[in-house]
């Protein structure tokens, strides 16, 4: 069997249970076997992870191993990737935002549920929390735990750990029988710190998310921390939905309004990012089309766009850019400012002119804003590009006059438009066809 961790008393080794299935067992170390305090903090554990069975984020117990005649203090258990300060401390993990707070998340509900049952850890700390390989996180080791329901127990420990330092509360430090829920609540704040900043808590530094929470969950006076982690559960989906609300400094929740406005100049990597993710606090235009239209300001800029995220990346915006536009209420916005989006179409069909897919996205949404949405000042150019014969490729030219007809949709100017001047043939066709219609 493969060593895979150890503590004061016991280790844990990986084997392959009768199943194929990769196992962890958990025993107390040989020389240990005949001391009755740590073989009462052994039986302790396995008797509080029994009492906790079935919730998803605690470690799955699947055989207890205690035959005290032979002297066997052993379980089984589920085998994890790695624990929690591993996983942290991985380079090769990309943490997002998004992980970082569903695996406190579900360190958050462990707790609840323990501390629903009566049940304490008091050494909740970055060792002892597991992490299987979908990111499910497991809390164990509750070899310090106190359950307040166990008789034999009776609320005390007997032994001399007082848990890891950097996470256990100061009355506990003193003495461990002086643990209350709210001493697991002090842990709490701290891996909350350690799980957003990849530092151990030795000195909670200022920091731009969950600062008041955090502090108040690990002040060094208990009566200053929430009462329990059902109490710190409530505050912290609090901060989660004022942070939603406000965004704090976290650039991933701005409105790409918001961004451009606080850094005109981003660089088009980050702005292709947050305008993809499309946030939107009071209205479409104000937030994302009319923003992204003002950076995007001339067929030079779009064109350096373009090379920069290149045409795949590209064509998923001008996509996400029609969409939105599409579902943007119908009113709060200015609309005699709609003939700024047929310039926008005509200067990205010129931009990127290496790339017929983003070109044609382009052309059909120059075509939806003259004859679907009727824009006047945008049908003008239609007649314009058309009798300027801007679209040379004959590809594009024939996307373009199915688009035409594909819509089924025409506008009284049209008619207006010298059909003689239409180099292209399927333009010319698509045109006297409309005309013919309307």
């Amino acid at each position: 069997m493969d060593k895979i961790g150890s503590g004061a008393f016991a280790e844990v080794k990986a084997e392959i249970n009768e199943k194929g299935d990769e196992v962890a067992i958990k025993r107390i170390l040989e020389e240990y076997k005949d001391n009755e305090h740590y073989t009462h903090r052994f039986k302790k554990e396995v008797e509080m992870l029994k009492k906790l069975s079935g919730h998803p984020n605690i470690v799955p117990l699947v055989e207890e191993r205690i035959n005290e005649d032979k002297q066997e203090y052993a379980y089984v258990m589920k085998r994890a990737r790695c624990n929690l300060k591993e996983f942290i401390l991985e380079p090769s993990i990309e943490l997002t935002d998004d992980i970082k707070i569903s695996l406190f998340d579900q360190i958050v509900e462990a707790l609840v549920f323990a501390h629903s049952k009566d049940v304490l850890h008091r050494d909740l700390s970055p060792n002892n929390i597991l992490i299987t390989d979908n990111f499910t996180v497991w809390i164990a080791d509750f070899g310090l735990g106190k359950d307040y329901d166990a008789r034999s127990i009776g609320g005390k420990s007997s032994i001399a750990g007082h848990g890891t330092s950097a996470y256990v509360a100061p009355e506990q430090l003193k003495k461990l029988s002086n643990a209350t829920k709210k001493s697991d609540v002090y842990s709490l704040g701290r891996l909350l710190y350690f799980i957003l900043t990849g530092e151990e808590p030795d000195v909670i530094n200022s920091i731009d998310r969950f600062e008041t929470l955090i502090k108040r969950a690990s002040s060094y006076y208990p009566d200053q921390r929430y009462k329990d982690a059902i109490d710190f559960k409530e505050a912290y989906e609090k901060a989660k939905q004022i942070q939603s609300i406000l965004g704090q400094d976290d650039k991933f929740n701005l409105t790409l309004g918001e961004l451009l406005n606080s850094n005109p100049k981003v660089p088009w990597n980050e702005f292709h990012e947050i305008a993809m993710k499309c946030n939107v606090i009071e209205h479409d235009w104000y937030d994302f089309i009319e923003p992204a239209m003002e950076k995007l300001k001339d067929m030079n800029v779009i064109y350096e766009y373009v090379e920069q995220i290149g045409e795949d990346a590209a064509l998923s915006f001008i996509k996400l850019f029609r969409e939105r536009l599409s579902e943007m209420p119908s009113f709060g916005w200015p609309y005699s400012d709609d003939y700024r989006i047929g310039i926008f179409a005509e200067n990205f069909y010129i931009g990127s002119h290496l790339y017929s897919s983003i070109r044609k996205e382009a052309l059909e949404l120059l075509w939806d804003w003259a004859a679907i949405e009727d824009r006047w000042k945008i049908q003008d150019r239609v007649i314009s590009f058309i009798e300027g014969n801007k679209i040379q490729d004959k590809s594009l030219a024939d996307h373009f006059a199915y688009y035409m007809l594909e819509t089924g949709r025409t506008f009284r100017k049209l008619n207006t438009l010298n059909t003689r001047l239409i180099k292209q043939d399927s333009i010319k066709r698509a045109v006297i066809s409309l005309q013919s219609n309307s």
